[in-house]
């Protein structure tokens, strides 16, 4: 059974439609973002709440607050509620397709039933992944065709604290359940592999790895860092230094921030000598030093920072910078 909310008196394609409800629905019952559909004379159109008002035939009617009686008589008459909905799928018979055209005025309105939903989205079966649910209609699933998915490029986009991460370890996870797609996944932020954060930001949870086992394999740049956070790896990604010159980082110096003059100075020794990465060397004291430190093939803490010290391959406290030779004595 379909909840009619009211009828259309207005609007366009481009900026949405304005619904009056009728004096029976409770304006408090709508929310923004729920979903309704009008019947057209030719199609049903699938739409999504995007504004609430409140209007009068005049604006006298509430210049004093009426009695009982008066208000009663008042609402649904000289006082409404406005729904404003915006078309996004133009439904015929089981077809849906894109939103051409409007219906006509008075054209009545009903809140989506769960059979409306499953036609847009589909339903939470082997070709399709459930990602939620409509506001108030829990037992109506969300859902995403898969294989379409995969097909083509996709971005999770959000504001700070709306959940992208959440959401896109549900679609990672999705695509390893139904078997979709093989995924190369850069966890720059430990937030997919072994454990994330909970969509509240407290506590834990299982990443991928702990939720489908051999199937997924994590590989770290950083076995001793993954080690001490108790991230279980499958293998250590290493590049030899012979594999390198300083000409491969020219062009991810702005992608890592690298210092232009100390990154140069180690291209034009590196030239100079003729010397591969691994014959280079890098001394450093403090954090602005780190850049550079990690392009030689040797990297010395001087007198440095902790945070410098734990970076490099040598670190010198209590010496002249004549102990440098010693090692390489």
């Amino acid at each position: 059974m379909t909840e009619r909310l009211g009828m259309v008196t207005g609007g366009s394609l481009s900026h949405g439609l304005d619904i009056r409800l009728d004096s029976d629905a409770s304006i408090e019952d709508v929310k923004v973002g729920q979903y309704a559909v009008i019947q057209g004379e030719k199609a049903r159109f699938f739409c999504m709440v995007s504004d609430i008002q409140l209007q009068t035939l005049d604006s006298a009617l509430t210049a004093t607050e009426p009695d009982a009686f008066a208000r009663e008589v008042l609402i649904g008459t000289g006082t409404f509620g406005v729904l404003r909905l915006v078309p996004t799928l133009a439904l015929t018979g089981d077809e849906q397709g894109p939103v051409r055209t409007i219906p006509a005025h008075f054209a009545p309105v009903h809140q989506a039933t769960r059979a409306e939903v499953e036609q847009v989205f589909g339903k939470d079966d082997a070709k399709h992944l459930r990602v939620g649910s409509p506001l108030d209609m829990e037992d109506a699933p969300i859902c995403l065709d898969i294989e379409r998915l995969v097909e083509r490029s996709t971005g999770v986009f959000g504001k700070s604290g709306t959940g992208k991460t959440f959401l896109t370890r549900i679609l990672m996870a999705g695509i390893l359940q139904k078997k979709a797609a093989v995924q190369l996944i850069y966890d720059m932020h430990n937030e997919y592999g072994w454990a994330g954060t909970s969509e509240r930001g407290s506590g834990a949870v299982k990443g991928l790895k702990q939720l489908f086992g051999s199937q997924v394999a994590v590989f770290t740049l950083d076995e001793a860092g993954s080690r001490a956070r108790g991230v279980s790896t499958d293998g250590t990604v290493e590049i030899g230094y012979d594999e390198l010159d300083p000409e491969d980082f020219e062009s991810m110096a702005e992608t890592l921030n690298l210092n232009e003059v100390q990154l140069d100075a180690i291209h034009q020794m590196a030239r100079r000598l003729g010397a591969r990465r691994e014959q280079t060397a890098a001394i450093g004291d403090g954090a602005n030093d780190l850049k550079m430190m990690a392009e030689a093939g040797v990297s010395i803490a001087y007198h440095a920072t902790p945070v410098v010290r734990t970076k490099a391959t040598h670190s010198l406290n209590y010496c002249g910078l004549d102990g440098v030779l010693n090692l390489f004595a």
